[in-house]
């Protein structure tokens, strides 16, 4: 079976971020997350679903850099990381890698400000803030290893509302790159999974979308579990 790309071309764009809050603030249905740490770029992204007789399902996207490496990597990666951190779009933490404590102020500061259910997160690199967060904090965690099995419908799915122009993320050049460097690889039963090895860059946003998404999909599935534990793999 062919390989196939997501395009950030397709995902609707009608505004910039500073214009989401009007909008997010009247959505009072649970906003499930996902994060993964990337070698230099790390996402946290919220998903929004649709109220009422909405389609449109809003994606609210913060990304990291290291501070001090801000310069070299936009060079290596040829893309303007530096530029983006000016913009808004690029969170820089202080020093020379990634500073776990300041993305988890930012969660610990949206999961107040939303109505924040859960976190779906990559336990490559993620595993010690996320214990950190249920420990602490009793944020709601959820391993998502990277499975086809786990990941291929959610993936799909986005696909299909890509298509139908009901993601709206706002415009965010960091996710939308992201999502123009991701190639899809199907296998012989039609499951689908992010192919490191053929994107043309980095993709850690899109696979947080799809562990936020993935929440969203079968947060209900698992739900009653969360009386016995709040920490789950999946």
């Amino acid at each position: 079976a062919p390989d196939f790309k997501f395009s950030g071309t397709d995902i609707i764009s009608v505004g910039v971020q500073d214009q989401r809050e009007p909008i997010i603030s009247q959505r009072n249905k649970p906003q499930l997350s996902g994060i993964i740490r990337g070698g230099c770029l790390t996402a946290f992204i919220l998903v929004f679903p649709p109220i009422k007789d909405e389609k449109d399902y809003i994606v609210l996207s913060y990304f990291y850099v290291p501070e001090d490496t801000i310069i070299e990597r936009s060079r290596q990666d040829k893309v303007h990381y530096d530029l983006w951190a000016k913009e808004g779009y690029i969170k820089a933490t202080p020093g020379n890698v990634i500073d776990y404590d300041f993305i988890r102020n930012d969660i610990l500061a949206a999961s107040k400000k939303y109505n924040m259910q859960e976190i779906g997160y990559d336990p490559w690199g993620a595993t010690e803030l996320a214990t950190k967060l249920y420990n602490e904090y009793k944020i709601r965690m959820v391993e998502i290893r990277q499975w086809k099995s786990n990941i291929s419908e959610p993936a799909k799915d986005i696909l299909v509302k890509v298509k139908k122009g009901e993601i709206d993320h706002y415009g965010n050049p960091v996710l939308r790159w992201c999502t123009d460097n991701l190639v899809m690889i199907p296998d012989a039963d039609e499951h689908v999974r992010p192919a490191k090895d053929k994107a043309t860059d980095r993709i850690d946003g899109f696979v947080a979308l799809i562990n936020a998404w993935t929440r969203m999909m079968f947060r209900e599935e698992t739900s009653s579990i969360y009386n016995k534990k709040d920490l789950l793999v999946l």
